[in-house]
């Protein structure tokens, strides 16, 4: 490989280098039973994280969340994506993209400005 070729490489790796982002998915229980500010923090889970383009692919392909259209309810199916956590069946709520060590809460002062869709 020549010089010129392993300085594109770099420029290239360097240009597809993101912040580091993590994906959140917020349980709550089926039934939509209101949970407190405990129980929300311990139904949170960190499902996959990344910091550049490819991994970005790589995460979006591998997760069920590639197909949002079925992501919190299958029409065809008539279901919600679940899973135990701490015991209990849940659904998936929310699904949140943040920066790495950013915690999905209002209260992380990171998030005072923040949005959600």
């Amino acid at each position: 490989m020549s010089t010129q070729e392993e300085r594109f490489d770099e420029v290239v790796s360097e240009e597809c280098k993101l912040k580091e982002w993590t994906f959140w998915e917020i349980y709550e229980a089926i039934g939509g039973v209101s949970d407190t500010k405990v129980q929300y923090l311990s139904n949170q889970k960190k499902v996959a994280w990344f910091n550049d383009i490819i991994s970005f692919w790589q995460v979006w392909n591998t997760l069920p969340l590639k197909n949002l259209k079925n992501y919190f309810y299958d029409v065809s199916t008539n279901s919600f994506l679940s899973h135990f956590v701490n015991g209990n069946q849940m659904r998936v709520a929310t699904l949140s993209i943040f920066l790495k060590d950013v915690m999905p809460k209002w209260e992380d002062p990171a998030n005072t400005n923040g949005g959600e869709y």
